[in-house]
């Protein structure tokens, strides 16, 4: 049976193996990316907001888009404006 000391010294190998197989598997192009990627939305631009989810006027259930009937209650959906 391994000592304690012989099992850190594998598992620092083993550390240091994985780090160096990291390290090749970035491409300098990605790394470049990365590196210059903005950390902070651009000063001016406001995020655009997710649309509203469209939910059944009776039992207040989430409709899928181009759904006919209500998965919830099955209320008919008012059919969309178009």
């Amino acid at each position: 049976m391994a000592s304690n000391t012989e099992r850190l010294a594998r598992l620092e190998r083993r550390l240091v193996e994985r780090d160096r197989v990291i390290e090749i598997a970035i491409a300098p192009w990605l790394a470049d990316i990365i590196a210059t990627a903005p950390s902070e939305p651009e000063a001016g631009r406001v995020p655009s907001a997710p649309a509203p989810e469209p939910r059944c006027n009776d039992c207040g259930y989430v409709i899928p888009r181009r759904a006919r009937f209500c998965s919830g209650c099955g209320v008919a959906v008012a059919e969309p404006s178009r």
